[in-house]
């Protein structure tokens, strides 16, 4: 281990001896679709508000994240319905 603190170097990611494996990196879009971005509202807002005022919305309420989610893609897809039905 380097102690020098004039020559500071990166400590090893991996432990002494192993192997480094090649890991594919996760296929990203370029930008998220509008859908996802009126979610990333949705949610955003979500979580902003206390139990009180989000009821069910909270992980205290006993929903998961994945509920959670769910929630803001709900959101998503009836603030779509209503941009479409707008004139």
């Amino acid at each position: 281990m380097n102690t020098d603190p004039t020559n500071p170097q990166e400590p090893p990611i991996l432990p002494a001896g192993t192997k480094a494996r090649a890991m594919k990196a996760p296929t990203v879009e370029a930008e998220p679709s509008l859908r996802d971005r009126f979610a990333m509202a949705a949610l955003t807002g979500m979580l902003a508000q206390s139990s009180e005022v989000a009821n069910g919305y909270t992980w205290a309420n006993g929903n998961s994240e994945q509920q959670v989610s769910e929630y803001a893609y709900n959101y998503a897809d009836a603030m779509l319905e209503a941009r479409e039905a707008t004139p």
